[in-house]
């Protein structure tokens, strides 16, 4: 079983991705409760998270009361992964997520993260600008690997936001 990009909060808490038995969909965000000092069986999180798709590479939030995840799969997805964003109501339920599409792009999205101070929001995008034929004349080997050690070559950049964007962007939508 693979189990993979873990999140550990202030409470103990651990969330990670699986594809396990007891999944909702194909891969799933889960929470392993820090109770009596150790862990309880992990379970998934809710459909406000977990839909039937993919969800996978989850922040949360130290205070656990914010997640944003890539998905891929979901019928608002606008290629082969996007971010999602939920927050806790004052009942401490999660929200259904929500797609950042103003940040997401026809590629994959992935790895998102918060600064400590709360102030910067990163993640990696394979969104790329490479040249994907050359009509007139092939490309010359100076060429190709100009295009492929560049920026937005396909192979994951990091990318970061001011954090104050990204709460306005899921107030708007």
């Amino acid at each position: 079983m693979d189990e993979y990009y873990p999140a550990v909060t202030r409470s103990g808490n651990l969330y990670f991705t699986a594809a396990y038995k007891n999944a909702i969909g194909k891969e799933d965000i889960y929470v392993a409760r820090w109770e009596n000092g150790k862990y309880a069986d992990p379970l998934p999180m809710d459909t406000a998270i977990n839909s039937k798709t993919y969800e996978f590479n989850a922040f949360v939030s130290p205070e656990e009361n914010l997640i944003i995840f890539t998905s891929y799969g979901r019928a608002d997805d606008k290629g082969r992964g996007d971010l999602y964003l939920s927050r806790k109501d004052k009942m401490g339920n999660w929200s259904p997520a929500q797609n950042l599409a103003a940040l997401n792009s026809d590629k994959l999205d992935y790895c998102p993260f918060i600064s400590f101070d709360k102030k910067a929001f990163y993640f990696t995008s394979e969104r790329n600008t490479l040249n994907n034929s050359y009509p007139d004349k092939p490309a010359t080997l100076p060429e190709l690997i100009r295009s492929f050690t560049n920026s937005q070559n396909g192979g994951g950049d990091l990318y970061w936001v001011s954090m104050e964007s990204i709460l306005s962007l899921w107030k708007t939508q």
